[in-house]
């Protein structure tokens, strides 16, 4: 066993699986942190993917796109046979 790995496991991380990054295509471990957050790893040095992948900044820019500022429109009642009866009755043209 390699001797990162072991320091990894001693942290409380553990290993799920490996693949490639769809951006660099270099080889990824995936490992899980002692938080529960899954982290892609250099698959020869286990050193955090993001900090050595050549294409980390066109990745940034994909994954945060900024929200956008949702207005929502503000509901008007609807007027009913009701509400023109009691208009009339209080003397309002309900026109």
């Amino acid at each position: 066993m390699n001797l990162a790995r072991s320091a990894l496991k001693e942290k409380g991380y553990y290993f799920t699986g490996d693949g490639h990054c769809r951006f660099c295509r270099r080889g990824i471990e995936w490992w899980v942190t002692p938080n529960d957050k899954t982290q892609p790893r250099d698959r020869v040095t286990l050193t955090p993917h993001a900090a050595t992948c050549p294409a980390g900044k066109q990745r940034a820019k994909q994954q945060a796109p900024p929200k956008p500022q949702l207005k929502l429109p503000t509901a008007q009642p609807r007027r009913t046979r009701a509400d023109d009866a009691f208009l009339r009755e209080i003397g309002v043209d309900p026109s």
